[in-house]
């Protein structure tokens, strides 16, 4: 869609006409019956979510950190009613004038996500001034969205296949049968002209010959029986001639009358009269007109040449066009998902948020792939206010039980799995897909060709690994926020090798490391040791940092363990001797760059357990009077006890994973989806799953078969957004912005205590928390100060613990 206008989003547009009302009314009334002048305004947020920027008919969507975490944020105000003599307005944030304007319509830019005191005065003798103040809230809603095909959008892309493609391709397909056929035609027709020409040619060959021979005869016979014996008159000297034939003219004369016969016979052959008058003509006619039939003949075939290659072009054509849009096609990933329209909803919901919405959910992904989706995550420190999961239907063989219960007999029962007789699953799919031949290839074959075993059998297996799994998930999320002792000895482990190895980092650590970071490693690796760097040898850089990493016992704690703060400052100032950019760009790599969770806080967005949503899923079995689907089209091949046992003990055992999975890990299990789909199964009349027509022709493929539709994902939204709503705004209020992550340098330890230098803003509060280990749920409060606006410190008074996290946080 393309970008709303300004005044969409409720309350721009219709305040300037509540301005322009209120100011008519005041012209047009007496004095004494207009009200008191007052002095209001309103303000709203620009939408980041649900826009169409460049047109491209997909939702616009922050992929980038600078898009994320923008540097300022921008507020849109405006002036509902104020005094007529108002010759303009100040405008005042925190007590500070930020903007003196004339025009009830303005923006300011803010910091940060946080509550401000705005006060708006109108420009007037002081003893008229008037002021209104309000509380605005700058919210941002950062919304992540993570987790497998039903968090992706599978079988929903965000352009489908334009249904008349399929039209289209059917008819262009039927007129390039009917072209090749009447261009098979048209070459028989041209072979046989071509054959009638050499018949034609061969024939008046043969006549010309025999017209030839006959001139021949004639003139032979000419020759020996046109002598004459002529004498002549003595006396009045006249010459007369009689005939005197020689003795070949009888032969001759039989032989012309031969040819003449042979010639008439040609004649007769070649369908012309027998007639000596312009044979030459007669035959020129024949030949020409053969020439002609196969001339029109060669025409015609190179014509439907023309038009079967156009033909075949067009088809090409209309297939190239035959393939779905998505906002990530590797992905199967979708703005119809659920998760992304229940932040579209957060977004429309109120004008004075906006949202950022981040989606990295993967179709097809089980629990570890969710974990390495969050590793993608860098949002520049921003709070994560919402982190919408689904996942641990793929760790319960999800995708492979649909497979079995449409490949095997009874395959909800334990025990050996029996092809379904005679493999009608896969052949009423495959007719579905033979019957939209502008797909080809639907995947059938690769759908159904690796699956052995039963679904009961499956699901059994797989569905106690839930709970270990979601144990690493949310040990993943913890591990998002501050910094602890695995991280910094991860740096110096990293810093280590490559001074005793001299070589690049593994291919697990260079995609970490920047293209620009890369080339001065491999300059500092090949450069050998010049002059910049004699103060310090890599063989002493070793030396060094071995001697950090394995120190003698003195260094080491009075339990025997390395301070993980005091390692990171012995690395720190090992590699801030002077051995050259490079060391000192590796420095930086280190402690900021190399590792998306370094001991920097932007790098750490701030996920707690209770802003992490998990998702239901819903039950695809249930007819429209929410009872198990008899066997059913719209899923050829599963049985009716099959779907009993969908109904009655997979997807409820799988939910009770979930929802026990979320308890144990704190987070919020999000509810209403199993029954909102009650009496929208896949047989239903009104079904919120995609049949095998319906993924077949929106995506090509059989991959979105028994996904939620559309209509399932809306289901899906209003559950995501009724939670969202409830956690984040209070009495219809947004909350005000918890504490941000602050951007720190490497702490430091001096007289046994951890001290975290800050550079502050004045009058801002600064928060230092920890958690005793990773596996605790909540932060403690260990220490604070209100800034001044210069460099501070805050000082944990405690003495340090190897396994502690600490993060630094304002509000």
């Amino acid at each position: 869609m393309r970008r709303r206008p300004r005044f969409a989003r409720g309350g721009r547009f219709q305040a300037g006409l509540v301005l322009l009302f209120a100011l008519t009314i005041a012209f047009a009334l007496p004095a004494s019956a207009a009200k008191t002048p007052t002095l209001d305004f309103d303000w709203s947020m620009p939408d980041r979510f649900g826009l169409d920027e460049n047109g491209d008919g997909l939702i616009d969507y922050f992929n980038t950190v600078d898009r994320i975490a923008p540097k300022e944020w921008i507020v849109d105000f405006v002036i509902t009613s104020a005094p007529l003599d108002a010759n303009g307005f100040d405008v005042y944030v925190d007590g500070v004038l930020r903007l003196s304007t004339k025009s009830v319509r303005f923006s300011l830019s803010f910091p940060y996500e946080d509550a401000y005191e705005v006060r708006v005065a109108t420009q007037a003798v002081p003893a008229s001034r008037m002021s209104a103040i309000h509380e605005v809230i700058v919210q941002d809603w950062l919304i992540v969205g993570v987790g497998d095909s039903y968090a992706s959008g599978e079988g929903n892309p965000d352009i489908p296949i334009a249904g008349h493609l399929f039209d289209d391709y059917n008819r262009v397909s039927q007129n390039l049968r009917t072209f090749r056929n009447q261009l098979a035609n048209a070459i028989q027709v041209a072979t046989a002209r071509q054959s009638d020409l050499a018949a034609v040619m061969a024939q008046t060959a043969k006549a010309r010959a025999a017209k030839q021979a006959y001139d021949a005869a004639v003139a032979f016979q000419h020759a020996h029986c046109d002598k004459q014996s002529c004498v002549t008159d003595p006396i009045f000297h006249k010459t007369v001639c009689v005939p005197a034939p020689d003795l070949d003219c009888p032969g001759a004369v039989a032989n012309s009358a031969a040819k003449l016969a042979d010639l008439f016979a040609q004649m007769v052959l070649l369908g012309l009269e027998k007639t000596l008058s312009d044979i030459e003509g007669r035959l020129a006619q024949l030949e020409s007109a053969a020439r002609l039939a196969l001339q029109s003949a060669t025409t015609l075939v190179s014509s439907l040449q023309s038009i079967v290659a156009q033909t075949e072009s067009d088809l090409a054509n209309i297939r190239s066009q035959a393939k779905p849009v998505w906002q990530n096609a590797d992905a199967h990933r979708s703005a119809w998902s659920g998760q992304a329209q229940a932040a579209l909803r957060l977004e429309q919901a109120d004008r004075r948020t906006s949202v950022t919405f981040v989606h990295l959910a993967v179709s097809g992904s089980v629990i570890a792939d969710v974990i390495q989706q969050l590793g993608q995550l860098n949002v520049g420190g921003r709070e994560i206010d919402a982190l919408i999961v689904s996942g641990g239907g793929n760790d319960a063989r999800f995708g492979p039980i649909i497979e079995s219960l449409i490949k095997f007999r009874r395959s909800d029962q334990a025990g050996p799995a029996q092809i379904d007789a005679p493999g009608e699953g896969a052949a009423k799919l495959s007719a579905a897909c033979d019957a939209l031949p502008l797909l080809g290839d639907c995947g059938i074959p690769a759908f159904l060709g690796d699956i052995t075993q039963s679904a009961g059998t499956m699901f059994a297996a797989a569905l106690p690994n839930l709970p270990s799994r979601y144990k690493r998930l949310d040990d993943r999320l913890q591990n998002l926020a501050g910094f602890g002792v695995a991280d910094i000895l991860d740096i110096a482990s990293l810093a280590t090798r490559l001074a005793r190895d001299q070589t690049l980092p593994a291919a697990e650590l260079r995609h970490q490391l920047s293209a620009a970071m890369v080339s001065e490693l491999t300059a500092y690796v090949q450069a050998g040791t010049p002059a910049a760097r004699a103060a310090k040898t890599r063989s002493d850089l070793a030396i060094e940092l071995q001697r950090i990493v394995n120190g003698p016992a003195a260094l080491f704690d009075a339990a025997g363990l390395r301070s993980p703060v005091f390692l990171a400052s012995d690395v720190a100032l090992a590699l801030s001797h002077p051995v050259g950019s490079s060391l000192q760009r590796l420095n930086h790599a280190l402690l900021s760059e190399a590792f998306p969770l370094d001991i920097r806080s932007p790098a750490r967005p701030i996920t707690l357990s209770t802003r992490v949503y998990i998702t239901e899923y819903p039950d695809a079995s249930r007819d429209d009077n929410g009872q198990p689907c008899q066997a059913s089209p719209f899923l050829p091949g599963v049985e009716t006890p099959e779907w009993a046992w969908v109904a009655g003990t997979m997807i409820p055992q799988l939910n009770a994973a979930v929802r026990a999975g979320a308890a144990t890990e704190g987070w919020r299990f999000v509810t209403g989806i199993y029954a909102s789909f009650h009496a929208h199964g896949v047989c239903a009349s009104d079904s919120w799953f995609n049949s095998p027509v319906d993924t077949l022709t929106h995506q090509g493929d059989i991959f979105g078969l028994a996904h939620p539709n559309r209509s399932g994902h809306q289901a899906y939204a209003t559950a995501i957004f009724t939670a969202l709503q409830a956690d984040l705004y209070s009495g219809g209020l947004p909350r005000p912005p918890r504490p941000v992550a602050i951007d720190l340098p490497p702490p430091a330890l001096k007289a046994g205590l951890v001290h975290f230098p800050i550079p502050t803003v004045l009058g801002r509060r600064y928060f230092l928390r920890q958690k005793p280990n990773l596996s605790s749920a909540a932060w403690a409060t260990v220490t604070s100060l209100t800034g001044d606006g210069e460099d501070q410190i805050l000082t944990d008074p405690h003495p340090l613990s190897r396994s502690a996290f600490y993060q630094v946080v304002a509000e």
